[in-house]
């Protein structure tokens, strides 16, 4: 098993290294069509785990993506002892319309995408769907700079529940996510005092971010929080009091909204530091 591995692992790399490689014979290697479309996927644990159960779990993951989106075959690569990619050929043609979401299966999350299974113990990081060979390595690229995100949020005290975060759902981050002190001094920048790293600040914070989100609409805010339609009205008042400018910040509203994103997906990493 462990040299069939290796094998695995010394195609992909060659594959995702951009040079000339043989196409045919890394799909008869890997069993894997590479003339499909592509779903990229990493996944590592939640919590400890020993590496016998990580291959559980995983093969959990790949049966229950594959039933949901259908998929023509699945291929996964263990990266390290405690980490695994995987890539799924979803169903239809090279050029066809794709989208990471499950079509209305009851395992999706409430944003219609791909969600866990039910009692999963790991953390997924999926990249865009993408056709052929120029598919199969821009997913794991968007796949990677999903896991560097939430091992920020992660790292910096986040709650280590299972997420399962898709490239659509923080694209604007992952753009940024290279340079933290960059994005540090856009969203201190940016926020004001709405970007101190106090609970207070951070409820005020996510219901802005859903309000934005919701286009400034505080019925449909409150039926995605659970909150009264009062609350969410001075939760926003509050919010926009500390911005720098108050309401006029929120006039052209998209350096708030791109700041907010960061800090949901980022966390303290990217919060004011001090005074």
């Amino acid at each position: 098993m462990a040299s069939r591995s290796g094998v695995r692992q010394q195609w992909v790399t060659d594959l995702l290294g951009g040079g000339p490689v043989d196409r045919a014979a890394a799909a008869r290697a890997l069993r894997y069509p590479l003339d499909a479309v592509h779903l990229a996927c990493t996944l590592w644990p939640a919590a400890r785990m020993t590496s016998f159960d990580l291959v559980a779990a995983v093969d959990d993951v790949r049966a229950h993506a594959v039933s949901a989106l259908r998929a023509r075959a699945a291929l996964v690569v263990p990266t390290d002892e405690y980490e695994a990619r995987l890539w799924l050929a979803l169903p239809g043609p090279p050029n066809a319309s794709v989208s990471p979401r499950s079509s209305g299966s009851a395992a999706a999350s409430a944003s219609g995408y791909l969600g866990a299974p039910e009692g999963s113990p790991l953390h997924a990081a999926f990249g865009r769907p993408g056709a052929g060979l120029g598919g199969f390595r821009t997913s794991a690229r968007q796949a990677a700079r999903i896991r560097e995100i939430l091992g920020t949020r992660l790292g910096s005290g986040a709650a280590a529940a299972p997420l399962w975060v898709h490239y659509d759902q923080a694209a604007p981050v992952a753009l940024m996510a290279g340079n933290l002190p960059a994005v540090r001094d856009f969203v201190t920048s940016t926020l004001g005092a709405l970007a101190a790293a106090g609970a207070r600040e951070a409820v005020l914070r996510d219901t802005l971010r859903v309000f934005l989100d919701r286009h400034r609409g505080h019925a449909a805010t409150a039926r995605a929080m659970s909150l009264h339609r009062n609350s969410v009205q001075y939760r926003v008042h509050r919010a926009t009091a500390l911005l720098p400018r108050g309401e006029r910040d929120l006039a052209d509203d998209f350096n708030v909204r791109a700041a907010l994103l960061a800090v949901h997906w980022l966390g303290d990493a990217v919060l004011a530091t001090g005074p």
